[in-house]
């Protein structure tokens, strides 16, 4: 059965050769999805927009929207899709899956330890990056088989007041909650807070961001999100949930899917699994975009438009190519070079 492990193929000790497939399959990127990029922007207010004026040096000057505090050469906090791809996947500790975070954030991790790892012990984790005021909660996906079966375990549930929840997150997620110290969080984030993951840390990012949102806040949590970035994630709730803190229900951020162009349409990293419920969970409501190794821009699709109907690509092109893309969100958005 094709799986929708985050890391098996590292794990398993798969012998798939990213130079070997970086030559098979071509995929050069060009500068379409980095000027994607680079040419959007959030100021202080969280307003996205295209970026300012730079000085000599590149960096953006003090004036206009994006430069409303007055000085120069110092970008005002941004949380960008490349950024959040490297929270992502400095998470999961693995030398192949390399990140370009600097160390001026600190990191408060919450970990369970659990049996059935695919690397020795496995662990449920999702670490708090913390920088001036301003911090990022990035989920782990699969690292073990109990992790295996509950992304097999899509049966609708009821918790924390909600309904139609993905079983096996909600179980993933409990675990992970319990450790969390919210006083905490609060005091140490009184700037911008936002969430992000890769495969089933991106669908616990989904349903970490919907509590953390809810009018009722079942998580007693008193937080604000920023954003929400996820990557080849598949969905946590059976309808598009809402933001409760915006006016318009969306979350802001996006979410990312690697997609290959067929006679149908698309084959789609993840989404679209019928294993992990693909058939019947919805991402939340957020702008959505397919990316891709031809180079060509991404495909976007506001929040309030659904995904078209898409394919599944691991069904399509087999496990071993699929992880390859899976892990690479990287060279898709154009954060990294080959």
């Amino acid at each position: 059965m094709a799986s929708v492990v985050l890391i098996a193929a590292l794990a398993f000790g798969s012998e798939y050769d990213t130079g070997s497939l970086l030559q098979h399959h071509s995929a050069k990127i060009s500068s379409h999805t980095k000027d994607y990029i680079d040419n959007h922007d959030t100021d202080d207010d969280g307003v996205v927009g295209k970026k300012g004026p730079k000085d000599e040096d590149g960096k953006k000057k003090g004036e206009g929207k994006n430069g409303k505090n007055g000085k120069t050469g110092k970008r005002d906090y941004v949380l960008d899709p490349c950024l959040a791809w490297n929270m992502s996947v400095k998470v999961i500790e693995d030398p192949r899956l390399s990140s370009d975070l600097d160390s001026s954030y600190s990191i408060t991790k919450y970990q369970l330890s659990e049996p059935g790892g695919f690397n020795g012990q496995g662990k449920d984790k999702a670490w708090l990056f913390e920088n001036k005021g301003n911090c990022v909660m990035a989920f782990m996906g699969t690292d073990s088989s109990g992790d295996q079966a509950n992304n097999y375990n899509p049966t609708l549930i009821d918790k924390w007041g909600l309904t139609g929840l993905h079983a096996g997150v909600v179980s993933e997620l409990e675990g992970l909650i319990a450790q969390m110290d919210f006083k905490m969080i609060h005091k140490a984030c009184p700037g911008k807070f936002s969430v992000t993951g890769l495969s089933l840390g991106g669908a616990l990012a989904q349903l970490f961001a919907v509590l953390v949102t809810s009018k009722h806040d079942p998580l007693h949590a008193h937080l604000h999100l920023h954003k929400l970035y996820t990557y080849g994630s598949y969905s946590a709730l059976d309808v598009p949930a809402s933001n409760a803190q915006a006016k318009d229900g969306c979350f802001e951020g996006s979410q990312y899917w690697y997609a290959q162009p067929n006679a149908n349409g698309y084959q789609v990293d993840t989404v679209a699994f019928p294993f992990v419920g693909g058939a019947v969970h919805d991402p939340v409501r957020s702008n959505k975009a397919l990316v891709f190794s031809t180079g060509q821009p991404p495909v976007e699709f506001p929040c309030g438009t659904d995904l078209p109907a898409v394919d599944d690509l691991v069904t399509a092109i087999g496990y071993d190519q699929w992880i390859f893309f899976h892990t690479g969100y990287g060279f898709w958005l154009g954060c990294r070079q080959f």
